[in-house]
Parts: structure tokens; sequence; C-alpha cells
């Protein structure tokens, strides 16, 4: 089943790349990529907070239709890429 979205709920969910609801609506989904530098010195805090998903955090991806996220360090680097897929 198909049913369609009225703009709000897309708006809500649309990226910051500026990705318009009318285009969006059609595909079901879409992916965003993003890349961070980490401050040298942080490596072990981020690892300590990146081991495990907080629930809480999990709750709040799910909510805002982000079905995949997943962060990744380069610790040669310290270049931080994330993905996410948001579902429509």
């Amino acid at each position: 089943m198909n049913e369609k979205k009225n703009s709000k709920e897309l708006e809500s969910k649309s990226p910051p790349t500026g990705l318009l609801p009318e285009l969006a609506e059609g595909l079901g989904g879409f992916r965003i990529a993003f890349k961070m530098q980490l401050y040298k010195g942080f490596e072990d805090e981020y690892k300590k907070r990146h081991d495990a998903l907080w629930p809480d955090l999990e709750q709040l991806l799910k909510s805002r239709g982000i079905s995949e996220y997943s962060i990744f360090l380069d610790e040669t680097t310290n270049s931080l890429f994330g993905f996410s897929y948001i579902v429509l």
C-alpha cells in the first residue's frame, strides 16, 4: 500500500541538503553521507561514546525515519565518515 504523505510530513524528514519534498516523495527514502574531523586527543572519548548505540538515540533515529546509521573513524587521519538512510 502506497499512501500519499502530506508535505509537512515530508518536510520534517527532508535532509538539510534541500531535497524538495515533491521530488523525494517517489523515492521511498534517501541516503545522506557526511564527513567530520575528530579533534586530536578525543579518540578515546569518541570510541567510548560510539561502542554501543544508546537506546534513547536509537529511538530518536527511528522516530525520524532513519533506518540505517553508521559512522566510521579513520584512525590515521582522525576523519569521521557517516552514512544514514532515511525512509520517507
